[in-house]
């Protein structure tokens, strides 16, 4: 059976190898077996450590195995995915059986959606299942890059969320440091995997500046479930 870890590992440093290309450095990424660090990586002759670690809870709500494989049905369905989508989840909503007419409808309306918005750049919310209160919707967030991602939030805990985040993130960032003291290397990368999808981007970079610590790294980045890589701090 697969890693899920290291699959992660690897998911999250090609999405960083992208980022840098894309911004016209020249990468070389080189496996770490004897880990720390998951992996070195060489940016423009400049060689740095780079350790992935995930942003998950504890305990992840039942509900998440169905979100996951309500994502994989809109991949394989969709014949492509023309930008950034989201599969935002509202509270905690009912969610309909597996092959039922219901989800099924889910999907149908997903795809609908997707095919309405492939030439905008972005578009509002629908929602695909619940309405007025707890339920799934779907947004086009970018033209770019191509993929969609579960958001799972709680709309009136945004408090709760962020104070959730802070603690995980200031977790992540204690252990991956105590961790890293043992490279010898001072330019060390730490790459934020959000493998449950129960907070954004924005959320994590709301709360990162009350993380304490951080600027033992000299970069952090978030990666999202769909490959997107995102700098949190430099």
């Amino acid at each position: 059976m697969p890693n899920r870890n290291r699959e992660e590992e690897k998911k999250s440093i090609s999405a960083l190898e992208r980022w840098l290309q894309e911004h016209g450095c020249d990468v070389k990424v080189k496996s770490e077996p004897n880990d720390p660090p998951d992996f070195w990586i060489e940016i423009d002759g400049e060689t740095f450590a780079a350790e992935v670690t995930q942003i998950k809870r504890e305990n992840v709500p039942k509900a998440y195995d169905w979100y996951c494989k309500l994502l994989k049905d809109l991949k394989g369905k969709a014949s492509s995915l023309p930008g950034y989508y989201s599969l935002d989840v509202a509270g905690e909503p009912e969610i309909p059986k597996p092959g039922s007419q219901e989800r099924k409808q889910i999907i149908a309306n997903a795809l609908q959606y997707i095919d309405y918005t492939k030439n905008m750049n972005s578009y509002d919310s629908e929602p695909l299942w619940g309405s007025g209160g707890p339920g799934i919707l779907i947004t086009k967030r970018s033209s770019s890059p191509s993929g969609i991602f579960l958001n799972h939030y709680r709309a009136e805990r945004k408090t709760r969320t962020q104070e959730e985040m802070q603690n995980l993130l200031q977790e992540r960032v204690d252990n991956k440091k105590a961790k890293m003291e043992k490279v010898d290397c001072s330019k060390k990368i730490l790459l934020l995997y959000n493998s449950d999808g129960f907070c954004t981007y924005n959320i994590a970079r709301e709360v990162f500046h009350k993380i304490n610590g951080y600027d033992c790294f000299h970069s952090i980045f978030w990666i999202g479930q769909s490959g997107e890589c995102r700098r949190l701090a430099y």
